[in-house]
């Protein structure tokens, strides 16, 4: 089992690229899974009120495509298909609903509202400098949420 690795993203590149503030000196090899967590949110007991511990959200999942000394490019890999016209797509159209679906398959990007492009604004941004990222296995690849206890 990898070690754990933890750090920041330091920049994002493009609509699917980040570089991560941690490289070959910390353990990072090409092909190892991040985690991009987005800030802890407290969770409070309702009849205490007492913090029971914290919960955030992962924001995306990258893979390692190049590391250096002190920092790695990692990009979006996950793609899923989806129906972009004909039945199922909605009631906009009795024409549309008439026709078949027309399936194209995406890969996941660091944007908020999928536009094409490669640069993306701050607002716009899924992901920002700054980030939480953590190593995540296998199995860990379609998790949305990361919990810690108190």
């Amino acid at each position: 089992m990898a070690a754990h690795i933890t750090g920041k993203v330091a920049r994002v590149n493009s609509d699917r690229e980040l570089i991560v503030n941690r490289g070959i000196e910390h353990g990072v090899t090409v092909g190892m899974h991040f985690r991009v967590r987005g800030a802890d949110v407290e969770v409070k007991d309702p009849d205490t009120g007492d913090v029971i511990g914290n919960v955030s959200k992962v924001k995306v999942v990258v893979r390692v495509e190049e590391v250096a000394e002190k920092f790695s490019i990692a990009r979006t890999f996950r793609s899923r298909t989806v129906n972009i016209g004909g039945a199922f797509e909605g009631l906009s159209g009795l024409s549309r609903i008439l026709q078949p679906p027309r399936w194209e398959t995406r890969v996941e990007t660091l944007r908020r509202d999928p536009r094409d492009g490669e640069e993306i604004f701050p607002g716009d941004r899924v992901v920002s400098v700054g980030d939480l990222v953590e190593t995540a296995e296998e199995a860990d690849l379609d998790a949305v949420t990361t919990t810690s206890w108190r």
